[in-house]
């Protein structure tokens, strides 16, 4: 074990992860991992306490702690990760004064369509490389400010997922310009926060927004109280990190023009690194600002990553007893069940829409569907089709971008909690018929936080060689040509799918409330 050590915190959808990163070796040496529920309390709606976040993580610090004698001397600094957009209010003291508003709601639909009677979404796309969409930062804080006036009038500051962290360890409150470029705050040419040409226009608080700081950057050390609370050492260096998307590039080694990752988690992304804006007439694919200078990500994003999840907690009780009885991850029985069961689920097609579908269709009045049950599926058949659903939403991104965008991808890599799949990722791969990379690395938003700590406090010269030190290529997944025509078939069916239920959906979404 080396002598020094970065701790990479990742602030989940569903989890906070907490992992020591050797500095010797390039390696997580330890981690911890803590989860939490989302709470919905009305269709649309997808909340969580934020201080839910800090006891997780105190919970994981520990936990890690306990685990390793004299590590934490020896932790040179704290680097940071977390979700997109999950929108948090804070008082002058710095209490919340409303449940966080996570990625996945939706409520801010309304505000969408105000916000379309003062700017088009193509200036918005022009200003901020984003599309109107109720993901995104900036129309949660406009429903905040139409519904809850009141609450507005005690908000000093509104931050995200991994920044709420940022500021119980440090005091600070600030985002990086990474992820404010993923909130449709930013200007993505000037890189600051678009008052005059957005956000003054819209009647935004700008007042509550926090100080933008580079995702390099110290921001602060932590404090005697913080101290107290995790363990950590006091005076200890945090730094600023960024947004999953961003640590996921870098410890992806998405650098260079072509690079791409494909992360399912929670979330499904589809990332590619540009050196220049994609232009989409139909907006179906947003740009965000790489933390490597002059880059740019372009990024399809889905919630179909979630399917798998729900999945689980819905149906599979056995599945999750046997785990506990033999201390195995449900997932992997799930995944054994479904190997038994042919490519193409015997055409079974599942329709990953359960929270509505982002890129490239941007509808969140979608809904998920089975599409071809017989008498001869049973429970693998559907746990099957789910991956290979997921696989298909994957697919359609990349054909879009490749063929209709003219944006090559030289290489992809697969990242996440699905990547930990060996049935997944050959799905991934035969859906695709393409090889993709897995990495020598599974903890990716941790590592990545690390690697921009380790930069920002001087470990590294710079971020490309950080990346040539860390990242390498263990395995690639080869396609396997014998599944190409029954893919293929399913494929274009599944493409088929949503424009004849769109409709229904739409009638579907009156029976929400």
């Amino acid at each position: 074990m080396g002598t020094n050590y970065v701790l990479g915190i990742d602030v989940g959808t569903t989890g906070v992860k907490v992992a020591l990163f050797d500095v010797g070796s390039g390696k997580i040496v330890a981690t911890s991992y803590k989860t939490y529920e989302l709470l919905s309390p009305r269709v649309g709606y997808v909340e969580l306490d934020p201080e839910i976040w800090w006891h997780k993580s105190l919970e994981a610090i520990k936990e890690l702690l306990s685990k390793l004698e004299d590590v934490k001397e020896k932790i040179v600094a704290v680097g940071l990760s977390g979700q997109l957009n999950s929108t948090t209010f804070l008082d002058e003291s710095g209490n919340p004064v409303y449940p966080s508003i996570i990625w996945m709601d939706t409520r801010s639909e309304t505000q969408i369509k105000k916000v379309a009677e003062i700017i088009n979404a193509e200036e918005f796309n022009r200003i901020t490389g984003l599309r109107f969409s109720p993901f995104y930062a900036i129309f949660k804080v406009l429903w905040f400010k139409e519904h809850l006036p009141k609450v507005l009038k005690k908000t000093k500051v509104v931050l995200q997922a991994k920044d709420y962290i940022s500021f119980k360890l440090t005091g600070e409150q600030v985002i990086d310009t990474s992820l404010a470029s993923a909130s449709g705050l930013l200007n993505l040419t000037t890189k600051k926060y678009a008052r005059e040409e957005l956000l003054n226009k819209l009647d935004f608080p700008t007042e509550i927004l926090p100080k933008l700081v580079s995702p390099t950057d110290i921001i602060g050390t932590v404090t005697d109280k913080a101290s107290k609370e995790t363990g950590l050492p006091s005076g200890t260096p945090v730094v600023a990190g960024s947004g999953d998307v961003f640590t996921n590039a870098i410890a992806s080694g998405v650098v260079e023009p072509g690079d791409a990752y494909c992360k399912i988690a929670t979330a499904s992304d589809v990332v590619v690194c540009s050196e220049k804006l994609i232009n989409d007439k139909d907006l179906r694919f947003v740009n965000y600002l790489h933390i490597v200078p002059n880059r740019y990500l372009i990024i399809g994003g889905d919630d179909s990553g979630i399917c798998y999840r729900w999945f689980r907690n819905s149906f599979c009780h056995i599945e999750r007893d046997i785990g506990i009885l033999v201390n195995k991850d449900p997932y992997l029985i799930m995944d054994e069940e479904a190997e038994t069961e042919e490519p193409g689920s015997k055409g079974l097609i599942f329709l990953p829409y359960i929270t509505g579908v982002r890129s490239p269709i941007w509808d969140s009045y979608a809904r998920g569907a089975f599409i071809g049950v017989t008498l001869t599926h049973d429970k693998r058949s559907f746990i099957r089709a789910i991956l290979e659903g997921i696989a298909y939403s994957v697919r359609h991104r990349i054909d879009i971008l490749e063929h209709e965008l003219n944006v090559p991808i030289s290489n992809i890599s697969f990242v996440g909690g699905g990547a930990k799949s060996q049935l997944f990722r050959q799905i991934v791969a035969d859906v695709l018929k393409m090889p993709i990379n897995l990495l020598g690395i599974t903890d990716f938003e941790c590592v990545g936080a690390s690697i921009l700590a380790g930069v920002g406090v001087g470990i590294y010269e710079n971020l490309r060689n950080a990346i040539n030190e860390v990242i390498k290529i263990e395995e690639v997944v080869n396609p396997k040509k014998e599944t190409f025509d029954t893919y293929d078939k399913l494929y274009m069916l599944f493409l088929r799918t949503y424009p004849l239920l769109k409709s229904i959906f739409e009638e579907l979404a009156k029976f929400k409330d």
